[in-house]
């Protein structure tokens, strides 16, 4: 992925899920720190049927790209979850997302959940009010986020803003 280090770009970060997905417009504004453009999260109900939730969470994604055009976007990888029907929904739905995301042709970079955390926090080990503090301290936010879905957009938006530019420049050198 060609990066210009010297300016300005949006990230989408986002926090796949299939009840709740979040998301988060951020806005690199110099090198390693961004400025929170827009938030929120999708919704799908239980007792929708699970191909319509599918359907609600492609189409969501697919009109935040339309609307916001950003430059880059940043999702969670998956990790490992007990429960293995959640599992298989939570892959399913970042399939949909996935697809959404190829179809815009927007570059996509993924960061699992120890990486988001290390550079968000400085501890890979963090919890979850941890992550929600240095998101709201780095992005200058009067409050966290009620959900901790858009948070943890957030972290990835921050996550890629920090990321990406200094491995775009450690490509370059090497060449």
């Amino acid at each position: 992925m060609k990066l210009n280090l010297s300016s300005n770009f949006t990230v989408l970060g986002i926090d796949p899920g299939l009840e709740t997905t979040g998301w988060a417009l951020l806005e690199r504004k110099s090198l390693a720190s961004g400025k929170c453009l827009d938030f929120g999260s999708l919704h799908t109900s239980s007792k929708s049927p699970f191909s319509k939730r599918l359907e609600i969470v492609f189409d969501g994604i697919t009109s935040l790209i339309n609307t916001h055009t950003p430059d880059f976007i940043a999702l969670e990888e998956m990790f490992f979850i007990k429960k293995a029907s959640t599992v298989l929904k939570t892959v399913q739905t970042r399939g949909v997302i996935l697809l959404a995301i190829s179809k815009s042709k927007i570059p996509l970079e993924t960061f699992s959940p120890r990486q988001v955390k290390l550079t968000v926090t400085g501890s890979g080990t963090a919890d979850k009010s941890q992550v929600a503090r240095m998101v709201q301290l780095t992005l200058g936010l009067k409050s966290v986020p009620k959900l901790d879905d858009i948070t943890d957009a957030m972290a990835m938006a921050l996550c890629f803003i920090k990321i990406v530019p200094l491995k775009n420049k450690m490509r370059l050198a090497i060449k």
